[in-house]
């Protein structure tokens, strides 16, 4: 585990379970940035004044979501200000979701802002269903909201909770509000969205109707048929006897609806032979074969082979079977273990596994593209593996052989922004989790150059000049050094 540099956070914003999601959204849910006629404000909300200096509008990109999609939150102001954005649930549970450990500073510039402000955290929708609603407050002076209506501090909660229920939070705010800026001095606004299930909907109707259809195998009704199904790839297949099956790859994405109206082909029935075909038709003749001539033998014909250059000594001979294992450890305390196979004189190809998987990895939110965050840990996700060859070569006739190997390691490995850990803050229902903050984090596969030096020594028979590793001999014990290995050591086997 090395350290780098960056914070993130994935705040899952989820919703409590209250029941099957209506499909007409609730009042005000999803408001956009420019409201259209009256609506009927949330009783959690605090109501901008009627004339003010400020003005601010707050929306989100969708007004359904569901789980697992990324929230992102759009600000709006017409003068410079400090401004406060909190969230209340369905559980009666609001946290502060800007100012955070992240951006302490509340204070933002006229214009438009989008949280999440940095790199480093993540807001995304959790598998709790229900309504959410946001609330914005905009001040010409900076608000104690954190230091007088929480009990917990940025160093230990990067999102902070409000204590209180929203009924209870609601006057305590604005009596806050009213000791610290003047009535003209403040504004406000609210958004809603619903969180709800990923859902597709698809109609078949056939010509003729009573098709069996089947969606990767499974029959799901006769046509005519709509269903609603989870987003997907699906195999469509339509049956009837009588008829040609249809079939259709079909992509369904999130709230789309799809339909398919098929006239199905009649089978063709079999067309028998007429009579009489094939009958008194000669057969062909049989068509001459080559005739294969043996491989002329070495040398010349009619000559006898050369024969050997005596001065050539002995013929290079195969390498034979040669199975090895080794093990290694670096200056760090990493265990590594390799294995060997020789086929040829002299060249060994290899591989080893260092064990460097990092225990306690914490759970983040895969970002999935390299990010260069302000303070990082790295982890190493499974062992580093490398692939190499080898080259044994003899020294005289002595038995002993210098080795020299190349080769490339990988290593996966997750960067994932600090403080890492899952901070959950208990729900008041259900006891369920109304909020996780998760760190932001991504994958990436690194590749290093490996060299090897070192020496073997044939054991148990001969050691004839000019022999391979082991030849002569049952086998060879070796020892080297390795770039990301460290010492090594191993032992192999001829065959």
């Amino acid at each position: 585990m090395r350290s780098r540099s960056a914070i993130g956070i994935v705040l899952l914003l989820g919703a409590l379970l209250l029941g099957p999601i209506p499909l007409l959204l609730p009042p005000g849910v999803g408001q956009e940035e420019e409201g259209e006629g009256e609506e009927a404000v949330p009783q959690v909300v605090i109501v901008p004044p009627a004339e003010s200096k400020l003005e601010v509008k707050i929306w989100t990109d969708f007004q359904l979501y569901t789980p697992g999609e990324p929230l992102r939150i759009h600000l709006r102001l017409n003068r410079d200000a400090y401004v406060y954005v909190y969230n209340v649930n369905p559980a009666g549970r609001v946290t502060l979701l800007f100012p955070n450990a992240f951006s302490p500073n509340p204070f933002l510039q006229a214009g438009e802002h989008v949280l999440p402000d940095k790199p480093d955290y993540s807001l995304v929708v959790e598998k709790l269903y229900g309504v959410e609603t946001l609330q914005v407050l905009a001040l010409l002076r900076p608000l104690p909201l954190l230091e007088e209506l929480s009990t917990q501090g940025w160093e230990e909660v990067p999102f902070p909770p409000l204590r209180g229920k929203p009924e209870e939070l609601k006057p305590q705010v604005e009596r806050l509000i009213r000791i610290t800026v003047e009535p003209d001095e403040w504004a406000a606004d609210w958004a809603q969205f619903v969180v709800g299930p990923a859902v597709a909907h698809l109609s078949v109707t056939t010509d003729p109707p009573g098709a069996r259809v089947l969606l990767n195998g499974k029959e799901m009704g006769t046509t005519p048929l709509t269903l609603d199904l989870e987003p997907g790839q699906f195999l469509l297949v339509l049956r009837k006897e009588g008829y040609r099956p249809w079939l259709k790859s079909v992509r369904l994405g999130n709230g789309t609806f799809q339909e398919f109206s098929v006239a199905l082909e009649p089978e063709r029935e079999a067309v028998p032979p007429a009579e009489g075909a094939g009958e008194d038709e000669p057969s062909p003749e049989p068509q001459p074969q080559p005739q294969l001539q043996p491989p002329p033998e070495p040398g010349f014909p009619g000559e006898d082979a050369p024969p050997a250059d005596e001065g050539a000594g002995p013929p290079l001979r195969p390498w034979g079977w040669v199975f090895g294992l080794n093990a290694g450890l670096n200056g760090e305390g990493v265990l590594s273990l390799g294995a060997e196979l020789g086929l040829l004189r002299g060249l060994i190809l290899g591989g080893s596994v260092s064990l460097t998987a990092d225990e306690d990895i914490p759970e983040y939110f895969d970002i999935g593209a390299p990010t260069e965050f302000e303070n990082e840990e790295v982890y190493n996700l499974g062992p580093e593996t490398e692939a190499y060859l080898k080259l044994s070569l003899p020294l005289g006739g002595t038995g002993i052989y210098a080795q020299l190997a190349g080769g490339i390691a990988v290593q996966e490995r997750v960067h994932i922004a600090v403080p890492g850990g899952v901070i959950i803050v208990p729900g008041l229902s259900r006891g369920a989790p109304q909020v996780e903050i998760l760190p932001n984090g991504y994958r990436e596969t690194v590749g290093y150059l490996t060299a090897y030096g070192g020496v073997a020594l044939a054991v148990g028979g001969g050691r004839g000049e000019g022999e391979g590793e082991g030849e002569g001999g049952v086998g060879a014990l070796s020892v080297g050094y390795h770039t990301r290995r460290g010492w090594v050591v191993g032992l192999s086997l001829r065959f």
